[in-house]
């Protein structure tokens, strides 16, 4: 490495690191950054998220106290602390750091999503609500909107109120078809349809995944682009048809989405495959096929955990997948994943 004794070279190689998920070698790097000068805040804001990232929570908390100590006068060191005390659970002190962000700096809005996201997991979503609310009057852009709508859809999911929750997602579509940006409309429709499938509603849950693959052929844009879409488009329909047990269909569908997800080597849709061909192996009653499967799906997914638990119980390892239910419930990562399948993993405890 040129220039080792530059704090800011070794930042550098820490957030490229970081951005790799290779958080030992980024914390060696952030870690070099503040031994060379101990008053390099931005280092001591990634030495935090780094250890959160390595699940090492207690070691995680005073780099983010040292990081306000060296600049008290800025919103983002009471952002970042807020954002690891709601994941530790300690939602009041969290929103109290949040609204130290916004008295700091009243245009740092996304601490607002903070304050929602800690009054969904108290289970005050009317409140939680009423900030999503004020990050959608205040938004600078049109993203943000989207953001804002998104997380009152989830909130609606955690609260069971499913209607609710497909009437913003249908505002969210209405709002991104306007606006010129599909990549919203696909994957709000995707979503309603995953929420509704999961909530017993097959037949709205189709007509959403529909919506869905009708809207992208529909598109012009570059066959690369389009091709994400479709192969995605394409493995919620075979979730559906597992549903619908018609297990030949999905059976045919699967191998020639196969060929083209190996041939193209793109890891989400690789670990989409896999996490489909898990849940057709779970409907098959081949649970230890399907864990198989699932363990190539996406680790991060609090969806994909809810299956490997329920494969694990079904397989007849109960004490496993009582961790795995127990991990979804104690989340506080808020995500639409989480929020469909939360209820469910409490009801299992």
């Amino acid at each position: 490495m040129l220039y080792p004794d530059d704090k800011r070279v070794q930042n550098l190689a820490g957030i490229y690191y970081y951005g790799i998920q290779d958080y030992p070698n980024a914390l060696k790097h952030f870690d070099k950054a503040v031994a060379i000068d101990n008053k390099y805040a931005s280092s001591y804001n990634m030495l935090g998220y780094v250890y959160m990232s390595m699940k090492s929570f207690s070691q995680a908390e005073e780099p983010f106290k040292k990081y306000i100590e060296l600049i008290p006068n800025e919103a983002n060191p009471y952002d970042s602390y807020a954002e690891y005390l709601l994941i530790q659970g300690r939602y009041d002190e969290s929103i109290k750091q949040y609204e130290k962000a916004l008295e700091i700096d009243p245009e740092y809005i996304t601490a607002l999503i903070g304050v929602g996201n800690n009054y969904v997991f108290k289970g005050e979503f009317n409140k939680a609500r009423t900030y999503y609310q004020q990050y959608y009057d205040k938004a600078f852009n049109i993203n943000q909107k989207f953001a804002a709508l998104w997380w009152k859809a989830v909130s609606y999911v955690y609260e069971e109120n499913i209607s609710a929750a497909i009437k913003i997602l249908d505002e969210r579509s209405k709002l991104a078809s306007e606006n010129n940006a599909p990549n919203y409309v696909i994957n709000g429709n995707n979503y309603a349809g995953m929420i509704l499938i999961e909530n017993g509603n097959i037949a709205e849950g189709e007509k959403y995944f529909n919506n869905a693959s009708d809207f992208t052929k529909s598109l012009e844009m570059d066959d690369a682009t389009l091709r994400i879409y479709e192969i995605y488009n394409e493995l919620d329909i075979c979730h559906l048809k597992i549903l619908k047990k018609d297990f030949d269909g999905v059976e045919k569908d699967l191998e020639v989405i196969k060929v083209q997800v190996e041939k193209r080597q793109v890891p989400n849709e690789i670990k989409y495959l896999n996490f489909i061909y898990g849940i057709y192996q779970y409907y098959k009653g081949n649970f230890g096929l399907a864990l198989e499967y699932i363990n190539r799906a996406d680790k991060e997914s609090p969806y994909t955990w809810y299956w490997e638990a329920i494969s694990q119980e079904k397989a007849g390892n109960t004490q496993e997948a009582k961790k795995i239910f127990e991990k979804i419930t104690s989340s506080n990562i808020n995500s639409m994943e989480l929020a469909i399948v939360r209820n469910k993993a409490l009801m299992k405890l």
